[in-house]
């Protein structure tokens, strides 16, 4: 791409890049077989600090979370915008459990007592539609972990969503 920038300039077509989750420098460093730290994210602050402009060159840098990202990247005039999608409001929080406990429901494999409107309350502002589909498929993992035991048909209960958000969360913050 520079090697072809310094050629044509201008003349070249608008280049869009997307990377996503690479500000979060603990994510993406590898250590090689000697312990040498070749992070991408170091890679990634040279390309942004770089002297020479690329022109016609558009990068969008996309992370979930906004706490996990690398203090580095935030330093005066490395990004030129900042754009920040909230969490989903209530009305859509409940859009997304339907969505992901959909399966279970269709297959009859959730408890009738399921109150999804108190577990939208208990995750308002706290999870994303990625973390409400995790804390789905941990219920349903907890309630067939529970189930081996078991041998009538089993649902999944609020119980389990109850210590699906406790384990998500804990796994969260460590």
């Amino acid at each position: 791409m520079q090697k072809s920038h310094k050629e044509n300039g201008l003349k070249l077509n608008l280049h869009i890049n997307f990377y996503w989750d690479c500000l979060f420098n603990a994510w993406v460093t590898i250590f090689d077989s000697i312990g040498v730290n070749d992070s991408v994210f170091d890679k990634l602050l040279t390309k942004v600090d770089e002297v020479d402009i690329l022109n016609n060159m558009i990068s969008i840098y996309m992370a979930i979370r906004k706490d996990l990202i690398d203090k580095a990247i935030w330093r005066s005039e490395r990004l030129e915008l900042h754009i920040e999608i909230l969490l989903p409001d209530e009305k859509i929080l409940l859009l997304i459990f339907d969505f992901h406990t959909k399966t279970i429901k269709d297959n009859k494999v959730i408890d009738e007592k399921i109150d999804l409107t108190l577990l939208v309350k208990l995750v308002k502002n706290i999870y994303t539609g990625e973390d409400i589909e995790w804390m789905v498929i941990l219920a349903c993992s907890n309630d067939l972990r529970e189930g081996i035991n078991r041998e009538k048909a089993h649902k999944v209960k609020m119980q389990n969503f109850f210590n699906a958000m406790e384990n998500y969360t804990n796994a969260q913050n460590k």
